[in-house]
């Protein structure tokens, strides 16, 4: 304003007019003023606008905006230790989903022990007890006697969860002494008197399941399988009905001491040599006595375990060789 009042004084002194005064009437000379003051005012706002929208635009055409971008950017971003401090609560928090509970432990350490990792081994003696009745003989042959067979033997269990392994060999013995025999569709001359010396090494294997009754006692089922292996003599001798004996009773009837002796009815005759002791052969060698026999038996039975290491058993089954019930005493490696 100074200068523009200085410039026009200047031109008027110049023409050798004096420069008008203004009057409060007359105002042209404020209004050129105010013009100047306000296009002043004008140029100062738009140049102010212009600097923030300059640096907006020098950003997005990159003229130094990479440095800006980036150092918003860092801002913006938290750090690897803010990450880290935040993401610590979380793990915080889900550690105690991961804590498990100890394992119950028995009160009683004398109790049965169904689940386990690793199997139990084993090892004791058994004993069984075999009935062959005289009633399932008559099923195949006329006379007979009930016979009762004993069998012992080593025998190595495996224990495993609930499932028993039971491995075994032990020896049989079926003994009888002398008694009538013939088979039941056979002639009358046909009856000898039968004695047995024949023993059987048994190789079976028990498959038991297991089922909690007590602390201490379990009920066992399941099945037997494997073979016998027969040897012994098995002795048969003619027999003859002496006088006054009845037909068909197995007690009445005796050895022929030979062929055709005593000479009474047809008996003692020459169809066979069965006579003197003798010992019938096995099938390997053309005889008629078994070389093996199958042992298949389903069974039930107790198992006591007062003890980790010792466990006793009671059994009974039905089978091949007819009805048993067995013992058994284990003790554990």
């Amino acid at each position: 304003m100074p200068q523009m009042a200085q410039y026009l004084c200047h031109e008027h002194w110049h023409s050798g007019t004096p420069p008008p005064q203004p009057t409060p009437l007359d105002g042209s000379f404020g209004m050129k003023a105010l013009n100047q003051v306000r296009f002043v005012a004008s140029v100062l706002a738009t140049a102010g606008w212009l600097a923030p929208s300059t640096r907006a635009a020098a950003q997005n055409e990159g003229w130094g905006g990479e440095e800006a971008a980036a150092a918003d950017e860092e801002a913006a971003s938290p750090s690897a230790e803010d990450k880290s401090t935040d993401e610590e609560p979380a793990s915080t928090e889900a550690s105690p989903e991961t804590i498990t509970d100890p394992p119950p432990v028995d009160a009683d350490p004398g109790a049965v022990s169904s689940l386990k990792e690793t199997p139990d081994y084993l090892l004791g003696a058994r004993y069984r007890g075999i009935i062959i009745p005289e009633a399932v003989l008559n099923w195949f042959m006329d006379g007979g006697q009930t016979v009762y067979v004993n069998g012992v033997g080593p025998e190595l269990a495996i224990r495993k969860d609930k499932v028993e392994y039971i491995l075994s060999a032990w020896l049989a013995l079926y003994s009888m002494s002398p008694t009538a025999i013939k088979g039941s569709t056979d002639e009358e001359e046909a009856w000898e008197i039968v004695e047995s010396e024949l023993k059987s090494l048994y190789l079976t294997a028990d498959y038991l399941g297991n089922k909690r009754l007590a602390n201490k006692l379990e009920l066992s089922y399941g099945l037997g399988v494997g073979l016998g292996i027969l040897f012994g003599d098995l002795y048969r001798t003619q027999a003859t009905l002496p006088a006054g004996g009845t037909r068909g009773n197995p007690d009445d009837y005796v050895p022929c001491a030979a062929e055709n002796v005593p000479p009474t009815g047809g008996y003692c005759d020459d169809i066979n040599d069965h006579y003197s002791g003798y010992s019938e052969p096995s099938w390997f060698n053309g005889g008629s006595k078994p070389a093996l026999f199958p042992w298949l038996t389903g069974q039930v039975g107790l198992r006591y375990q007062p003890h980790d290491k010792f466990v006793a058993r009671l059994d009974v089954g039905l089978g091949t060789s007819g009805l048993f019930f067995g013992l058994g005493a284990d003790y554990g490696l």
